[in-house]
């Protein structure tokens, strides 16, 4: 509860500031790559200058995370055995039967509130997410949350069956 408190107060007080002031404010993308980004209209233009920004090989932006230790973002890049099952495919290939297996999403942004890992964001090239909230997050922000990562994965798991290259 205390954490839902401060990133709405935070949000709140970053998004009142002037949008020159904020054109890349790192606080604020991380504050809003916290919630639910998409819904907040304050946050979309922010994190799709991110978003852009990681796509041409930029780095993501860093923030000192006032409220004390235990907050942070950091960023990684996604590939083949760093992929979410779901967003996992396979490129033909001579070598392989199942192919070369690869990843749907380009980076994920991962988010620590009070200690504790609540959410990765996982972004492709063309600027699009996907949420995966963790068992922290949920608790914290259960208002917050997009079901799409836990949909996608049930989705992904009801036609799976009997595919011979899943789990490789």
């Amino acid at each position: 509860m205390k954490f839902k408190i401060a990133l709405v107060s935070a949000l709140s007080a970053a998004l009142m500031v002037p949008m020159s002031a904020r054109a890349d404010d790192a606080c604020t993308v991380v504050l809003c790559l916290a919630g639910n980004w998409r819904n907040i209209s304050e946050c979309v233009p922010p994190v799709k200058r991110v978003l852009r920004r990681l796509m041409l090989g930029g780095g993501f932006p860093v923030c000192s995370m006032s409220g004390g230790p235990g907050n942070s973002a950091s960023y990684a890049h996604a590939g083949p055995w760093n992929c979410p099952e779901q967003y996992v495919y396979y490129l033909p290939s001579k070598d392989d039967e199942c192919g070369r297996r690869m990843c749907r999403y380009s980076g994920v942004i991962d988010i620590r509130a009070d200690g504790k890992h609540i959410n990765r964001v996982w972004w492709d090239m063309s600027g699009n997410t996907v949420t995966e909230w963790l068992a922290d997050g949920k608790k914290m922000v259960p208002d917050q949350i997009d079901n799409q990562f836990d949909a996608d994965h049930a989705e992904w798991e009801a036609a799976a069956e009997g595919d011979f290259c899943r789990g490789r």
